[in-house]
């Protein structure tokens, strides 16, 4: 539905096949995947996006979650989630009102106005070259929020009510990712996606049936290409495709799920809006692209305030600069972790 990757004569460009070098950088990351058997955790869902299964798809989420919660609120000497969530109440509730107080395009146009970016070793250079040379996404497939609804009418309603009109716009979709982002969290994720415009991330996997593997060599990674295409003043594209399609196809490797953020409501509301969907016929299921969604800001919201925020950028400035020791297992433990 939302095909609007970068593709000339119908067919899928990533932009960065022609160059050596990031393809040595993915193969590697892909070849230290396939070794990484672990057990998977996952994250607790900030991104917020919202499939059209409503409800049910939250309350599944959350039965996964609920392990990694409960673990944390035993070490912490309490006898319930409940008394864990009210423990953190106030921080949250002054973490928001921080968040309502700042200008997210601040971090926008730094980020868009920025002469003097980080120094890239000759991979990084390669890797940026191929990005800046990727083929345009043609006008027919750019998706502007205006593609969705009625812009100015939207503008009428409160963010709650925003929220409710944006996800029964997409209700009807099986395949549809829908989910409002608070403007702080936009802010960060477009400087650091300006930044680092493509990225892996891991997905948990069941691996091949073995004989003699132990639980744990039942459980496994597969990675999963991220690259994101700012395509108008309000819309940004991010793609996420399998690193085997990856690998096999190329420059025609097709991407399984596509997401859309739009800014337009930023100044109004404070709120960016975000729809996708996944293709289908691909070996990814909406759960999958929802927990890759979450991973994504997990990983590009983050900032250097924190000590958790520092690793998650020395992870995508290692990843763009060519770091030959970028480590999945680090990226593995960012995004299972409740940092």
């Amino acid at each position: 539905m939302f095909r609007m990757a970068l593709r000339q004569n119908n067919r899928l460009s990533l932009g960065v096949a022609a160059n050596s070098a990031a393809n040595v950088r993915l193969a590697k990351a892909a070849a230290v995947a396939s070794q990484q058997q672990r057990t998977y955790a996952e994250v607790l869902p900030h991104f917020n996006p919202e499939t059209s299964e409503g409800a049910s798809a939250n309350s599944d989420i959350a039965a996964k979650y609920r392990a990694k919660l409960e673990a944390k609120a035993t070490k912490e000497g309490l006898s319930s989630v409940n008394e864990l969530k009210e423990k953190y109440k106030d921080n949250i509730e002054t973490q928001n009102a921080q968040y309502k107080k700042m200008d997210p395009y601040a971090k926008i146009n730094e980020a868009n106005e920025s002469d003097a970016p980080a120094p890239l070793n000759e991979t990084g250079k390669a890797a940026s070259e191929a990005i800046k040379n990727a083929p345009k996404v043609p006008s027919s497939d750019i998706k502007e929020l205006d593609t969705f609804i009625d812009v100015e009418k939207f503008k009428l309603h409160d963010r709650k009510e925003i929220e409710m009109l944006w996800k029964l716009r997409f209700s009807s979709n099986p395949l549809a990712i829908c989910g409002v982002v608070e403007g702080e969290t936009f802010a960060n994720i477009y400087k650091n996606a300006r930044q680092n415009p493509m990225f892996v991330l891991p997905l948990p996997r069941d691996a091949p049936e073995q004989e003699g593997a132990t639980e744990n060599d039942k459980n496994g990674i597969e990675m999963h290409l991220v690259q994101w295409s700012f395509v108008g003043p309000y819309t940004i594209h991010c793609l996420f495709t399998t690193l085997a399609e990856y690998k096999l196809h190329q420059e025609y490797a097709k991407p399984h799920t596509t997401l859309i953020l739009h800014s337009d409501l930023l100044a109004d509301k404070g709120i960016a809006l975000l729809n996708g969907t996944v293709e289908k016929d691909v070996p990814v299921k909406l759960e999958d692209a929802h927990l890759l969604t979450l991973f994504l800001q997990k990983i590009y919201s983050a900032t250097p305030a924190t000590a958790a925020g520092k690793r998650k950028l020395a992870l995508l400035d290692g990843f763009t600069n060519g770091d030959v020791n970028f480590s999945v297992d680090a990226l593995c433990s960012e995004v299972e972790s409740l940092d």
